[in-house]
């Protein structure tokens, strides 16, 4: 009878307005999460997706599709754990390297380049920024190397990192 009363009052509802709220809404929440760091990377991408994809399933589950949400749940976790876990396995048996460092001044760049030489690195690109802090210019290093087969990617930064003038050393993407 509620149903006729609705019809009577030319109340009618749509139910896909619920969802694409939803998705626009969260959406929105979403886009707040990604950010660019200083060194222009972005950072908050998973954070984003998962939201979103919460979001798709509490509507999934409001629909009764209870089986697609296990589904979809078992494909999430896939994606959120063990493929970063096989891209980190694959990014350090990779032989390509980028290498991202601070060094306090321009002469500490030579030291760098020489323990990349000894350990037989093929640098292919370099790329210099200068950066000043507190009246000193930091030099901002990102060098694209090639490792040989003998040398894995922590152990080249652990030597790099032991350097004098070295602020900061990192992989970088």
């Amino acid at each position: 009878t509620s149903q006729y009363l609705l019809l009577s009052l030319h109340l009618f509802t749509d139910v896909a307005r619920l969802g694409a709220q939803v998705i626009s809404g969260i959406g929105f929440i979403g886009a707040g999460t990604i950010i660019v760091t200083r060194d222009k990377r972005v950072k908050g991408l998973t954070t984003a997706a998962g939201l979103w994809a919460s979001a798709c399933l509490g509507l999934a589950i409001g629909a009764g599709y209870y089986e697609c949400v296990l589904v979809s749940v078992a494909l999430i976790l896939v994606c959120m754990y063990a493929f970063p876990a096989l891209e980190n396995r694959l990014i350090l048996r990779s032989r390509y390297m980028n290498i991202l460092a601070e060094l306090e001044g321009m002469e500490n760049l030579g030291p760098v380049l020489g323990i990349l030489r000894e350990r037989d690195v093929t640098v292919f690109d370099i790329d210099l920024s200068k950066q000043p802090v507190d009246h000193r210019a930091r030099i901002s290093v990102h060098l694209s190397v090639y490792l040989p087969k003998n040398l894995n990617h922590t152990r080249l930064l652990a030597t790099l990192s032991t350097l004098g003038g070295m602020v900061s050393i990192e992989e970088s993407q």
